[in-house]
């Protein structure tokens, strides 16, 4: 098993080193952008150096090698293997800062992905980093607004099954300075309070 996985290893190893590239050209940067794709089956398999070349690769200055980074990500937190949670959660704590720095809807998306993990720890993690964007302070750019109208509209489930923290989250985003951030906090607050009643919701609201 272990000359059979030897192989292997040297192939991601060169894989890592060419989507660690430093060049400038069209051929590198696509070159570059395949290398990461292709990395992207040892990433979802727990593969730590295609993970770390990919989370690496996810601020690079090219938004080729970003966007190849973003979508392998993207398929490790959808589709990493069952038993490699640590990726899956690398994944997601690299992707938060994305979403709440420019908004990027693919980041996002893989966010409220992680939101259906069978493991806790993953769905904690992407609990609290879509909390952190639905509550992002002055960003008046629209992606970053039309992000924090998507991370309320995922956490609604989260409050309905009482998690304190996300409910506090939501009524903070019902009195937001921002207009389409203040009305989808107002309804994510109206539709908990259909779902568990007035009285309960008026409790919970006043903790």
């Amino acid at each position: 098993a272990a000359a059979a996985f030897a192989p292997r290893a040297r192939v991601v190893q060169a894989l890592v080193q060419v989507a660690m590239g430093t060049g400038v050209g069209d051929q590198v940067v696509e070159a570059r952008a395949t290398a990461l794709l292709t990395l992207g089956r040892a990433a979802r398999e727990g593969d730590s150096d295609a993970l770390a070349a990919t989370v690496a690769a996810a601020q690079d200055w090219h938004a080729r090698v970003r966007d190849a980074a973003l979508q392998v990500l993207g398929e490790v937190v959808r589709h990493g293997e069952r038993r490699a949670v640590h990726v899956r959660l690398n994944a997601v704590r690299a992707l938060a800062p994305i979403a709440l720095g420019s908004g990027d809807a693919r980041a996002v998306a893989s966010l409220v992905a992680g939101l259906a993990d069978e493991h806790s720890v993953v769905r904690e993690a992407s609990i609290m980093a879509l909390s952190d964007l639905a509550k992002e302070g002055d960003n008046s750019v629209a992606d970053v607004v039309a992000a924090r109208v998507a991370a309320i509209q995922a956490l609604g489930p989260a409050a309905e099954k009482g998690d304190m923290r996300v409910v506090s989250v939501l009524t903070g985003c019902a009195q937001d300075w921002h207009a389409d951030v203040r009305r989808e906090g107002l309804e994510a607050v109206a539709r908990l309070a259909e779902d568990i009643g007035d009285d309960d919701c008026g409790h919970i609201l006043a903790a």
